[in-house]
């Protein structure tokens, strides 16, 4: 309905009309708050799953864990090595989805706070680069270590 026909309606009708487009607005109003808390539950969640490693490493007893991994390391074991797999899989996933979930949340926001919230994330994304460096060295100096012990 074009605005000159509405403005040609009985008093009476451009009021229910106006009532019609706010029942209407209202109607599709908590959708998007769903999306919204959708979006905030799926960073929270990533969020959670990137701090999983680091919960479990603060339970661990620092000296054993000092002890075992260079020994671990120089020894080549299958199961090392599948646990360091396994580990940079897992980081390298966490901290796409830690990325994915804050691109997620911050497209329909404001400019400044977009940018908060991605300068809340960079440390950790940071943090997780550097270990998967830290990572990627490791594994590959264990694969040298399995497959050429003589270089040893």
């Amino acid at each position: 309905m074009s605005r000159q026909s509405i403005d040609a309606t009985i008093p009476q009708e451009r009021s229910l009309y106006a009532g019609l487009q706010i029942g209407i607005a209202r109607r599709y109003a908590p959708v998007h708050g769903f999306a919204f808390d959708r979006g905030i539950l799926w960073f929270f969640l990533a969020a959670v799953i990137w701090t999983v490693p680091i919960v479990a490493l603060a339970c661990t007893d620092t000296r054993a864990l000092l002890v075992y991994l260079p020994n671990a390391l120089l020894r080549g074991d299958a199961l090392f090595l599948l646990g360091l797999g396994g580990s940079l899989v897992y980081l390298l996933a966490s901290t796409w989805l830690l990325a994915a979930a804050t691109n997620r949340l911050t497209p329909s926001r404001s400019r400044l706070l977009r940018s908060a919230l991605q300068l809340a994330v960079a440390p950790a994304i940071l943090a997780s680069l550097i270990t998967i460096v830290g990572l990627i060295f490791t594994l590959s100096f264990a694969m040298i270590a399995r497959c050429f012990p003589a270089l040893l």
